[in-house]
């Protein structure tokens, strides 16, 4: 009866079944481990989709979005077993920092992008937008911290010295390297924390 029924066009558990098998590619001859393992890829699929298109779609996250060109578990989750270390880089890879970049979006008189510009180097009449990239790979104010870490990096990737800038950043946010992750983990840190230091004291350091 609930298969006529269906077969009617109306709505009940063999309808509903029918449409769970059709959208999870189900065939009469599948053992339930084919079943199982079908309905998780098409779980996996659904969920890498409507991330993608909230990267996609979300602003604040097109930076994210062009080096997030793979959707995993990220190695540094592993790697990094100091909270802190782990917390501050994750932030700065999604943009959930202090860096003018985002902070000058939630100012009382919304700051333009053009015009959020690195307070240190303000201090040195250079004016660059203080955003990710500028942080990790030019601000004056971290030379000596990312000079060491430049270093030891280019010794072990030698080619990565002839990367410009951005796909710098790029490379650097891909990275699988457990020694590299750690160290560039730990310079965000530090970084981050004498940047404090430097707005707290008014720009001594």
């Amino acid at each position: 009866m609930l298969a006529k029924d269906a077969d009617f066009g109306h709505c009940n558990w063999v309808s509903l079944a029918r449409e769970l098998r059709v959208r999870y590619e189900i065939q009469q001859s599948d053992t339930r481990l084919i079943i199982k393992t079908k309905v998780i890829k098409h779980f996996q699929s659904e969920v890498l989709h409507r991330l993608n298109e909230h990267i996609s779609e979300n602003k604040k996250l097109n930076l994210y979005a062009s080096f997030k060109t793979i959707y995993k578990f990220e190695s540094y989750l592993d790697y990094i077993q100091d909270f802190t270390i782990r917390s501050t880089f994750a932030k700065l890879r999604v943009s959930a920092h202090s860096l003018q970049i985002e902070t000058g979006r939630f100012s009382k008189n919304r700051t333009p992008r053009n015009e959020r510009f690195c307070p240190y180097c303000k201090t040195l009449n250079i004016f660059k937008i203080e955003d990710e990239i500028h942080f990790v790979l030019a601000c004056p104010l971290f030379n000596g911290e990312r000079q060491s870490l430049l270093d030891e990096i280019y010794r072990t990737f030698p080619t990565s010295a002839t990367l410009s800038e951005r796909n710098m950043y790029f490379w650097l946010m891909s990275q699988e390297d457990y020694h590299t992750l750690k160290r560039l983990a730990t310079f965000c840190k530090r970084s981050f924390e004498k940047r404090s230091k430097f707005l707290s004291n008014r720009g001594t350091i």
